[in-house]
């Protein structure tokens, strides 16, 4: 579904990115983890198109890929309703109520973005995401400032939404417990020029336990890989 093969990016003297390379199948969540400034950022917005790669390639078989940015880009002068409803020209009701419900701002429909707090209007931002309806939705750390019992209740409202959409999800972070909680494979990523250094598979995203020994293991391989 996409494939990042060789990508290189420089910003002038500034080697970024080397020779990067992984894959996505259709339905899958990977989480691409990194220390900061590592280049995962700039990885994403060559993915999307938004920045030009200076070597390699990205294949995709979709058409178009849904983006949620570290700040929520919400319409201040929209509702929720509308900002969700504004990315997609089929205009279905019954999808935008499932998805407002989903994402736990029911009663809100008609709320402006300053009536929000921050975690609504994450909220918001994913449901829009999801309702853009890619094969592909990537998300730049998009809990980025929340406290860790909002960041927990935020990734199991992602996950709720996904098992009812199964859209390929690449998530970037650098919270290795954000990629243990929704993941089902982890890519990790060197300090600047990021490369990767390592894959892990993961079984089953329902009732994962963050506490199990499977879990505890990979955390520490992770840790390992990054100091």
């Amino acid at each position: 579904m996409l494939v990042v093969k060789e990508v290189t990016k420089s910003f002038d003297d500034l080697p970024v990115l080397n020779n990067i390379g992984f894959q996505i199948a259709d339905n899958e969540i990977v989480a691409l983890i990194g220390p900061s400034g590592c280049g995962k950022s700039t990885l994403l917005n060559i993915i999307s198109g938004l920045e030009p790669l200076d070597i390699g390639k990205i294949e995709y078989s979709g058409d178009a890929i849904s983006y949620v940015f570290q700040d929520d880009r919400l319409l201040q002068w929209r509702s929720v309703w509308d900002n969700i409803r504004i990315v997609n020209n089929t205009i279905n009701e019954n999808e935008i109520s499932e998805l407002i419900c989903d994402v736990g701002l029911k009663g809100f429909e008609k709320y402006k973005p300053n009536q929000l707090s921050g975690g609504m209007k994450k909220r918001c931002g994913i449901a829009r995401a999801f309702y853009y309806k890619s094969k592909l939705l990537i998300m730049d750390e998009p809990f980025q400032g929340l406290d860790y019992c909002l960041r927990q209740e935020m990734l199991k409202m992602l996950l709720r939404v996904w098992n009812r959409r199964k859209q390929s999800v690449l998530f970037i972070t650098h919270e290795i417990d954000e990629a243990l909680t929704v993941a089902g494979r982890i890519v990790v990523m060197s300090k600047r020029p990021g490369t990767i250094l390592q894959e892990f598979n993961l079984k089953g995203i329902e009732d994962r336990s963050l506490s199990s020994l499977e879990i505890n293991n990979i955390r520490q391989q992770i840790v390992s890989s990054l100091t």
